[in-house]
């Protein structure tokens, strides 16, 4: 199978191991031998599986995976598409709308965007309703909200935690990758929420303020881990980390993000990409 998600990820973290390691490394020829543009059926993003491409371009994660594509110098049609009509306040309504009919948002990518890429106008725009969430819940309730996907230490293994704009009643959702009915109930989301250790890295990067200061210290002093760095996140009905798990993807972003604060808050692919329209192809 070919799934384009993971693969737009790639694509952004080779693009920055070409830029910072030099073009000795070979990495563009490594891409150019990909057939990356048979998978964009109408400039759109499409995953492979059980024998036929499948569309994936509209939900919340395509607009970061289609930069990983643009990167590389692919045209890749716009997630979020706007009218050239729309006054800015206009614009941004219809941004918040599509985000919500396309599903919950957490902390990745949005946030994990902002490290690698840049902002993106909707990317921010994201992350502000996402981080007035937490806050808000935060305030209201004494909750401690950190909202991403990411491994757990039982079964579902791994689950996609985030926020759903609108919703009527809890906006706090929890997916699984297996669709089962034991993993939709009241308990189970309750037992299984989690406060991200990468995400509150990813957080007090990007906003340096008091609510991302508090999760931050709430990871430091609950996830932290003897060899294995930090624990992929804190269950918030116990306090207690994924206990004897940890992962490379939760170390590795944490440390993405440490590299965007020493290095001045720059984002680690220095490109002109967050300031070119949607659906041109990146330098």
């Amino acid at each position: 199978g070919f799934d384009a998600n993971d693969t737009g990820r790639l694509l952004v973290c080779l693009k920055v191991l070409e830029q910072h390691a030099g073009r000795g490394l070979g990495v563009a020829d490594i891409v150019g031998r990909w057939d990356l543009a048979g998978t964009l059926i109408d400039d759109r993003l499409h995953s492979f599986r059980f024998g036929r491409f499948e569309d994936v371009h509209r939900s919340n994660y395509a607009h970061y995976v289609a930069r990983g594509f643009r990167a590389w110098g692919y045209t890749v049609a716009p997630v979020y598409p706007a009218s050239p009509q729309d006054e800015a306040t206009d614009a941004e309504m219809r941004l918040v709308h599509d985000v919500a009919d396309l599903g919950s948002v957490g902390t990745e990518p949005h946030v994990l965007e902002a490290i690698e890429l840049g902002y993106s106008d909707a990317a921010r725009t994201i992350a502000d309703m996402l981080y007035t969430a937490q806050m808000r819940a935060y305030v209201e309730d004494g909750a401690i909200i950190c909202a991403s996907e990411g491994p757990l230490n039982r079964a579902p293994w791994f689950t996609y935690q985030g926020y759903q704009i609108g919703a009527a009643e809890d906006a706090w959702t929890i997916e699984t990758i297996d669709d089962l009915d034991e993993y939709r109930t009241a308990e189970f989301r309750a037992a299984t929420r989690m406060v991200s250790s990468k995400g509150a890295f990813l957080w007090s990067a990007v906003r340096p303020q008091a609510y991302s200061r508090l999760l931050l210290s709430y990871v430091r002093a609950r996830a932290r881990t003897t060899d294995l760095g930090y624990a992929s996140g804190i269950f918030s009905a116990t306090g207690e980390p994924t206990a004897n798990y940890s992962d490379i993807n939760t170390n590795g972003i944490i440390l993405s993000a440490i590299a965007y604060i020493l290095g001045g808050r720059r984002p680690l692919l220095e490109t002109t990409m967050s300031r070119l329209p949607e659906g041109a192809p990146g330098e």
